[in-house]
């Protein structure tokens, strides 16, 4: 990935996520697919396997919650809450 900078150990950031990514999609679109519940679940996950959860809150203090089942059976959860940089 480029321009994507890589947290020091100890240091407060190191509990941060920098995904970039280039996308031929109208903005309006890729923002839909990464905060509503709907785009979220059209595409999460490894496989083709549910998407049994998918909530989100795209604000500062807002959380972010998706739980799957992969076809193997077996199911993952991925949560987070949304601050300020």
């Amino acid at each position: 990935m480029r321009n994507a900078r890589k947290p020091k150990r100890g240091r407060k950031d190191d509990d941060q996520l920098t995904l970039v990514r280039r996308i031929k999609a109208r903005p309006s679109i890729v923002f839909d697919a990464l905060t509503t519940p709907e785009g979220i679940a059209s595409w999460w996950g490894p496989d083709d396997g549910p998407v049994l959860v998918a909530e989100t809150d795209p604000q500062v203090g807002g959380r972010f919650r998706v739980r799957f089942r992969m076809l193997d059976g077996s199911s993952m959860r991925v949560a987070a809450n949304i601050s300020k940089s």
